[in-house]
């Protein structure tokens, strides 16, 4: 599985194993039995960013003045064409609703069970890529649905900016996200 995608899976997912195909880290994540080579490239100096990201995610007021200033969680939905065409090629402008307005919609936690429901209700098939709002610039924090500031990228969406994804499953009452920290 050389030159495959590296995305971090969110803490308690899986373990991490040697792989003997290519010397690089595996990951078994929690699908059936599914391994996933991925060259992670976790430098102490990145381990560092994701630390003071996750740390500020939990003290920022996301709609304050200083809010497109501070490091934070924000978080895309993929649908599963769209993930596994994110996957395969390490980079993508995003979905086609994404295409057609210039730039890539993301949402911050709070943010993420409107936009679930507004424009994901009922669908299977999602995934939730977490990204830190720090390390992706060009980030335009602009008003948009009831007047909330959210966060819109203008450029193409790389593997090295996911800090982790996983599945979204649908439940009873919508999809489940899980903690977002």
């Amino acid at each position: 599985m050389q030159g495959s995608i590296c995305i971090r899976w969110p803490k308690g997912s899986g373990q991490d194993e040697f792989s003997r195909c290519s010397g690089q880290r595996v990951i078994k994540c929690r699908g059936k039995g599914h391994q996933a080579c991925h060259a992670l490239g976790l430098t102490p100096a990145r381990k560092k960013r994701q630390r003071r990201a996750r740390k500020a995610h939990r003290t920022l007021d996301p709609f304050g003045p200083r809010a497109q200033e501070t490091a934070m969680l924000i978080y895309k939905v993929f649908r599963e064409t769209e993930y596994r065409s994110f996957v395969e090629a390490g980079r993508t402008w995003g979905a086609p609703v994404d295409l057609a307005d210039g730039y890539i919609h993301i949402s911050t936690a709070e943010q993420l069970a409107s936009t679930l429901a507004k424009h994901f209700a009922g669908e299977e098939g999602l995934h939730l890529l977490a990204l830190e709002s720090e390390t992706l610039a060009p980030l335009k924090w602009e008003v948009s649905r009831g007047g909330a500031l959210f966060p819109h990228l203008y450029r193409e969406l790389l593997a090295a900016d996911v800090l982790w994804a996983r599945p979204l499953p649908l439940g009873p009452d919508g999809h489940q996200t899980g903690e977002l920290a």
